[in-house]
């Protein structure tokens, strides 16, 4: 059941992820506030948090083209970027623009667009000097202008916009926004990147069901494969690590230096550092899960000992409001007082141990209740391994003698 979970996640959530993209762009992003000669005018306000006071504005005008495109004021970030090789700065010709105004587009032919066409390049000028304006950008539906001010912007400044709008469009209009190969491409790469971020819930929403995530070994190795750990771990890196280096070149291959390209890039490694490495181990537990003998080898010892550890702790209550819970540090300022915390750990020692598929069974256990069942001295332990595809032993069932069945699989 596990299994067609993760499955059906990792096929649903490239589907959803891709839904809510084009569900973006279809709809309007901001209210209309005006229309300037036919031309809508969206408005949404940048507020304080606290006073509620207007800090800055967006303005927005339906513009759909394939082209994406960023121009802001060049700053000392931009010119370190560009030194490093980090930012791909597209060029007019025109000096005074250029040094101002830093262009970034995923398609080459922008620049060469701006160079042909002096009032444009002085209607943006005006419009960053004048107008206070942080940034214009595209994005394949819409012309967005970003500004800084203590109040809404006029009429006159929706006219401008809309105008500007107008110019880029017939700039633009070249390329069809559908009909892109650029955006199949990043549709197909965002879609790679969300199928092991859905193996990865799959398999956390397995752990969570099982109650294994408070014991932090994610309800999926420690009881299974607690022969094998390391050289699970080993092929849980190496297939991590593999998937990151051929992701990484795919997307340089494929999209370039482009600023979409960059955004990507960014994902991916968000993705490869949170939902790569719990989807790789994952993955490979189900493959060596796949083969199973019908003679399995099977392990009798009793308990010869019992330890119980206490460890106390003052930590910050948990809240029961269902709000979000305050870092420690935080509550640290605040002067909140922590609350004395006992947990107890068991110890288990057994009278025996065996060789299984090539690895030696422990002789001692280390249990957290209520998580796992607390085994007597006196308990007959009894232990199920399959030998598993890869190699790797892992345990199907553990059944104590007189104290009641836990199965793992």
């Amino acid at each position: 059941m596990w299994v067609m979970l993760r499955v059906a996640l990792m096929v649903a959530l490239p589907i959803l992820w891709q839904i809510q993209r084009l569900s973006y762009r279809l709809r309007p992003r901001y209210p209309v506030a005006w229309t300037c000669e036919g031309t809508p005018v969206g408005l949404s306000r940048v507020l304080e948090p606290r006073t509620r006071e207007v800090r800055g504005a967006k303005l927005s005008v339906p513009m759909r083209t394939a082209v994406h495109l960023t121009l802001r004021p060049q700053g000392l970030m931009d010119n370190l970027g560009l030194k490093l090789g980090l930012m791909t700065e597209q060029q007019t010709g025109d000096l005074n623009f250029d040094e101002a105004v830093f262009l970034e587009s995923d398609d080459s032919r922008v620049g060469a667009w701006l160079s042909r066409d002096e009032a444009l390049r002085g209607r943006i000028l005006r419009l960053f000097k004048e107008r206070q304006v942080k940034s214009i950008r595209t994005d394949g539906i819409q012309l967005l202008v970003e500004m800084a001010c203590d109040e809404d912007p006029d009429e006159s400044v929706a006219q401008e916009v809309a105008d500007l709008g107008r110019v880029m469009a017939r700039l633009t209009r070249a390329r069809a926004y559908r009909f892109d190969a650029f955006f199949w491409r990043v549709l197909l790469i965002e879609s790679a990147l969300a199928l092991p971020a859905g193996y990865a819930l799959g398999a956390l929403a397995e752990a969570s069901v099982l109650g294994a995530l408070e014991s932090g070994d994610l309800g999926i190795l420690w009881a299974d494969y607690y022969l094998a750990t390391i050289p699970l771990y080993g092929l849980t890196y190496l297939l991590a690590t593999t998937w990151a280096v051929l992701n990484f070149k795919v997307c340089r291959n494929l999209l370039g230096n482009s600023s979409r390209g960059k955004v990507v890039l960014i994902e991916a490694l968000v993705v490869t550092l949170l939902a790569v490495p719990v989807a790789s181990l994952r993955i490979l537990a189900d493959v060596n899960e796949m083969h199973r003998i019908v003679d399995p080898f099977v392990f009798r010892c009793r308990v010869v000992e019992v330890t119980v550890d206490r460890r106390e702790t003052y930590e910050y209550p948990r809240r029961g409001d269902g709000r979000r819970r305050a870092p420690d540090w935080l509550r640290d300022l605040t002067g909140e007082k922590r609350k004395l915390v006992v947990r107890f750990t068991y110890r288990v020692e057994l009278d025996n141990s065996a060789y299984v598929y090539g690895y030696r069974t422990p002789k001692h256990f280390r249990l957290k209740p209520p998580l796992n069942q607390v085994w007597p001295k006196g308990t007959v332990v009894q232990m199920t391994y399959q030998p598993g595809f890869l190699r790797l032993p892992y345990r199907t069932e553990l059944t104590l003698d007189g104290h009641g069945e836990r199965k793992w699989d």
